[in-house]
């Protein structure tokens, strides 16, 4: 996650101004499939439209019964922030 913070190439722009700008950010995140040892790439872009202002990506997992449960499904959730 980009927090828009003073280290930010955003920080102190509006969401007015981001949108009249067309600003658009472009993700790639990389991780290891240790099942199929293999490394996934997935690339994704946001729109000034889609973006989401005072909220925060969702955490993907969580323990149950002393184990780590990844909820791939839960890749692109928010919630409030």
């Amino acid at each position: 996650m980009h927090k828009i913070n003073e280290n930010s190439a955003l920080y102190g722009w509006t969401a007015e101004e981001i949108n009249e700008k067309e600003v658009e950010l472009i993700i790639f995140l990389k991780a290891f499939d240790q099942t199929y040892a293999q490394t996934i790439n997935r690339v994704h872009s946001y729109t000034a439209e889609e973006l989401q202002w005072g909220k925060r990506f969702k955490r993907m997992y969580y323990e149950e019964e002393g184990r780590t449960v990844l909820r791939l499904d839960w890749l692109d959730a928010t919630e409030e922030e």
